[in-house]
């Protein structure tokens, strides 16, 4: 079952409970005249309570829709390193280059291809992992030749360190989810306001019932907006790999040789030398 879906059933379940555990509580120890007799009282008091729980869900409606936001960022972030990583190879002794360049495009496929479909259960790859591993290993093997070389490679390793960092945040994050005493809070605050409507007291069981599907349904669609935004890789928002999936159709599919104008230069001196 989809973890969108599971937070939303979660939610319901709870606020099943308690709405009728209070409703039972108001039904059972508040008489109905008496119930009856205060209801100008509870118009305003609903409709400060409302309010109140309005703020309270939107809160957190918009810290799920930030963390969603900076998890796509940090996504778009990892894929420009990983090309940044791809480009600065380019300039690296020609075994390294060559090793390096397509360990690049063994990750990306992995992270597309193994990774991408298990972060919507909040699980990363063990394949993606181990590329990025060996990545690491080929990048710490690497040795510079000449000052250029070292240039290079400092650029390189610096790109290499932000997109372990990004891979870092990214895994630890495929499912921010919300812990169960929130969803606990707003389930309450919710069957609080349910239970106003039963202090009313209506005459009509179906404009009641009408009164709380108009109750209902903004509030379970709020909730599952509020879901969606909490698990960036599943659900009808999820975050697509389509910024690695272009990284990989614009850059990765360069050849591996040496710099053009590097190449140039060796021919030039090799001429110049056999004369």
């Amino acid at each position: 079952m989809p973890v969108v879906i599971e937070s939303v059933l979660l939610f319901l379940v709870m606020l099943g409970i308690v709405s009728t555990w209070a409703a039972y509580l108001v039904c059972t120890f508040i008489p109905r005249e008496v119930r009856v007799a205060h209801r100008m009282l509870m118009q305003p008091a609903l409709t400060v309570s409302g309010m109140m729980f309005s703020v309270l869900l939107g809160f957190f409606i918009a810290q799920a829709m930030r963390d969603y936001t900076t998890a796509q960022g940090n996504i778009v972030a990892e894929a420009n390193a990983i090309g940044e990583v791809f480009r600065d190879a380019k300039g690296l002794p020609d075994a390294d280059r060559k090793r390096i360049r397509q360990l690049c495009r063994d990750y990306v496929d992995s992270v597309i291809k193994d990774e991408w479909p298990l972060l919507e259960q909040g699980q990363e790859s063990p394949k993606s992992q181990a590329i990025m591993n060996d990545l690491w290993e080929a990048s710490l093997s690497v040795k510079p030749t000449n000052q250029r070389e070292m240039v290079v490679y400092d650029s390189f390793f610096d790109a290499m360190n932000v997109l372990g960092g990004l891979r870092r945040i990214r895994t630890a994050t495929t499912s921010i989810g919300m812990p169960a005493h929130e969803w606990a809070i707003i389930a309450i605050g919710a069957a609080g306001i349910i239970t106003l409507t039963f202090i009313f007291a209506p005459d009509s069981k179906r404009f009641h019932t009408g009164l709380l599907a108009c109750l209902l349904l903004p509030l379970t669609l709020n909730i599952y907006l509020l879901a969606e935004y909490l698990h960036p890789f599943s659900g009808i928002v999820a975050v697509k790999p389509a910024v690695f999936e272009m990284t990989r159709r614009k850059i990765m599919t360069q050849t591996d040789d040496a710099p053009k104008y590097l190449q140039e230069s060796t021919a030039s001196s090799a001429a110049a030398l056999s004369k």
